[in-house]
């Protein structure tokens, strides 16, 4: 005697379908969850190589490095920025053995050529360090062209997801910050810029010594990520984010004055992902806020809703504040 198989029918395999897909969208979230994880991880990893070498710096020196350093002793003034500085101590001895703290960092480009044709300073700054790379940005170390009108000088470089932020401006301070916390005695960070000429040196430098604030209460490098390509809220538009490269002095100067919530405007209350326009405030892809390097060497991860005044609390080192909970 025979006997029929029986299949499946129509609906119990649309049933099967819907039970799959009702699977797949329990799992999707937490695998991408996970993969973020993994990302902010290697983020915060970033940060705390680049802490150890600021610390090495420090040790060797006796100072932290500046944010940018404008050389006028050579014949032809130059300028560097704290990136090419801490090389050495980030495991890059052969990358600094080749660049020229005598020529201009961008050399041998555009109008550098027939100044410094043999230099190598460009092809240090246009190489792509995973240190400076956060996996959360799109980035990816893209090797971008910068320009500016005077003097006219182009360069290349390499873009980091990390910067120095050198203090606040005025705007933010005014508007946003001393109405409710008082007056500062300083707006100024803990990377400065430095005029150095035959005479002497201009500026500042800071040592741990004289972060009366606390080094666990201090910034020293903040997530500025997604540069060249220029974000409001998490969204590309047209324009330019100046100051990407780890090796581009531009991206040891950034006083910030804020933006509207929106990303847009020249100044405002938003320091934390509104915008990674040069100077705007502090940026990054992660869901909620952004990583900072704090000067003891650790790293912490602020909520973007953090009140701008507490944030430039932690900007600056002896302003004498209680930042507490941040």
């Amino acid at each position: 005697m025979k006997t029929s198989r029986r299949g499946f029918t129509l609906i119990e395999l649309l049933v099967v379908i819907a039970i799959i897909a009702v699977l797949i969208a329990l799992l999707l979230p937490a695998v991408q969850q996970a993969r973020e994880a993994a990302r902010r991880t290697q983020c915060k990893n970033n940060l705390k190589q680049i802490g150890l070498a600021m610390h090495n710096y420090h040790d060797t020196y006796n100072y932290f490095p500046m944010g940018w350093m404008f050389d006028q002793r050579p014949a032809i003034p130059n300028a560097h920025g704290w990136g090419t500085m801490v090389l050495p101590f980030l495991e890059q001895g052969n990358l600094y053995s080749i660049y020229n703290f005598n020529h201009v960092f961008a050399a041998p480009e555009g109008i550098l050529a027939g100044m410094y044709p043999n230099s190598q300073n460009r092809t240090v700054i246009t190489t792509k360090l995973p240190v400076f790379m956060c996996p959360s940005s799109p980035t990816g170390g893209e090797i971008y062209t910068d320009t500016i009108s005077y003097p006219p000088l182009s360069w290349k470089a390499s873009a980091s997801d990390y910067s120095a932020v050198s203090g606040f401006r005025g705007a933010l301070y005014n508007n946003y910050v001393q109405p409710v916390t008082g007056n500062f005695s300083d707006r100024a960070g803990m990377l400065l810029d430095m005029t150095v000429t035959s005479a002497g040196s201009g500026g500042r430098i800071r040592r741990m010594g004289s972060v009366s604030d606390g080094t666990s209460n201090t910034l020293l490098i903040a997530e500025i990520a997604g540069r060249p390509t220029l974000y409001r809220k998490g969204q590309p538009v047209t324009g330019f984010a100046t100051g990407a490269g780890w090796g581009d002095v531009l991206n040891g100067e950034n006083w910030f004055s804020g933006s509207l919530y929106d990303g847009t405007g020249t100044e405002g209350p938003c320091v934390i992902n509104c915008t990674n326009d040069r100077g705007r405030g502090a940026y990054s892809f992660h869901t909620g806020g952004i990583q900072i390097l704090l000067t003891d060497g650790s790293v912490r991860f602020v909520s973007e809703n953090i009140p701008s005044p507490t944030f430039c609390k932690l900007i600056v080192p002896n302003d004498g504040f209680v930042v507490g909970e941040f």
